[in-house]
């Protein structure tokens, strides 16, 4: 049985390695549960309250997805995640109710910084839509570290976790939302969400700010990109709408945002600065 762990072990570590990971994580990589990688199978599931950060953490699950039957739960999973939700019949997926809730409120939060922009804001609901709720959540989400529930003893909690995500695909969300303005003011809202000019802004400076560096985020989701073709279940990936193009799909349909007035006025800026 050990030969086993030990080759699962060293597969979970090539993975790692080759992630290309560029985070300086504050603890110690631990192999946790005897990982597996396959459709229909979970890392977590529900949620399992406060950790000692006094931030809400999901219960660690080594399992199958679980059908989802609440009303309530697959009429939110439709409206915020039509890119995941496939219909209610024969649903399964990783998440609970409570994790759903809990999801679309922060939602709620990001759309204050994003939701002038449907398509950005429809993009970036694909990251946390597939990564709470996806059955297949193991191909690319791996257990970092685990803790123990404060509201139940018996349970395991998941306190940080590595996603692994297609290059090109954290790429074109960035460009979607690189133009969005921040209500209210003519800020653009990535010069907040990677703490540099919205310009500058790389792909791996935004999911930095969205998984580690957010004082949102209930725990690290240290986000890693990989060019890898060979495996493309191992990694996330998803078709994406550009900024000046409308949301047509089975469960939301959405106008273009106004992303070409930014783009001039980003030009006029530009020129400005190469005249000055």
């Amino acid at each position: 049985m050990w030969i086993f762990q030990f080759i699962i072990y060293l597969l979970f570590c090539f993975q790692f390695l080759s992630a290309e990971v560029t985070y300086e994580t504050s603890f110690s990589l631990v192999f946790i549960v005897e990982i597996v990688f396959k459709d229909g199978h979970c890392i977590w599931y529900d949620q399992c309250g406060p950790n000692l950060q006094g931030k809400t953490v999901n219960c660690m699950y080594n399992g199958t997805a679980i059908p989802l039957t609440d009303a309530e739960s697959l009429q939110t999973l439709q409206s915020v995640c039509g890119m995941f939700y496939k219909g209610q019949e024969n649903l399964t997926t990783c998440c609970a109710p409570s994790q759903i809730r809990y999801m679309s409120q922060q939602f709620d939060l990001a759309k204050m910084m994003l939701g002038r922009c449907p398509s950005c804001f429809y993009n970036f609901r694909s990251i946390f839509c597939t990564m709470t709720c996806s059955p297949d959540q193991s191909r690319f989400l791996t257990v970092l570290q685990s803790g123990t529930s404060l509201i139940d003893p018996t349970k395991q909690t998941v306190e940080a976790i590595l996603y692994l995500m297609a290059d090109d695909f954290g790429q074109r969300i960035v460009d979607s939302c690189r133009d969005v303005l921040y209500p209210g003011g003519n800020q653009h809202s990535l010069d907040i969400m990677c703490n540099k000019r919205y310009d500058e802004c790389t792909k791996e400076d935004f999911v930095r700010y969205i998984g580690v560096d957010n004082i949102q985020t209930p725990f690290p989701i240290y986000i890693n990109f990989t060019n890898h073709t060979s495996d493309p279940s191992s990694y996330y990936n998803q078709s994406t709408f550009g900024c000046d193009e409308p949301i047509v799909s089975r469960y939301e349909n959405q106008s273009a945002c106004a992303c070409l007035v930014s783009i001039f006025e980003r030009t006029f800026e530009l020129v400005n600065e190469s005249i000055f």
